[in-house]
């Protein structure tokens, strides 16, 4: 009986050095997540988005043409309310961006 308390208390050690390395990873984890999300959301990213729904939109066949275009409205929408301060560093890099893609991307 010895012996085998001696076996469970080797493998609850075991187990307790795997959930301790298994924490300290988690916490110690690299932010590339939150870093890419957070950028997803920036001025040049959403004109990016835009003008690529923009410029796709073209190249699809004409069934899926209309649900594009619906999708790139809805896009258009959602960014001209969020940068309607055209006084704002955040609305002259989203037009910046966009006319610049879209002389880049549209040909």
């Amino acid at each position: 009986m010895a012996t085998t308390q001696k076996k469970m208390k080797k493998l609850m050690t075991i187990f307790g050095v795997i959930l301790f390395a298994l924490v300290i990873m988690t916490s110690c984890g690299s932010k590339d997540a939150n870093t890419a999300e957070e950028n997803a959301n920036t001025p040049e990213a959403n004109a990016k988005a835009w003008v690529d729904c923009k410029c796709m939109s073209g190249t699809l066949e004409e069934n899926e043409q209309a649900k594009k275009r619906e999708e790139c409205i809805k896009l258009q929408k959602e960014y001209t309310e969020k940068y309607k301060d055209k006084a704002s560093d955040d609305y002259k890099a989203y037009s910046a961006e966009v006319k610049r893609l879209s002389e880049e991307d549209c040909k």
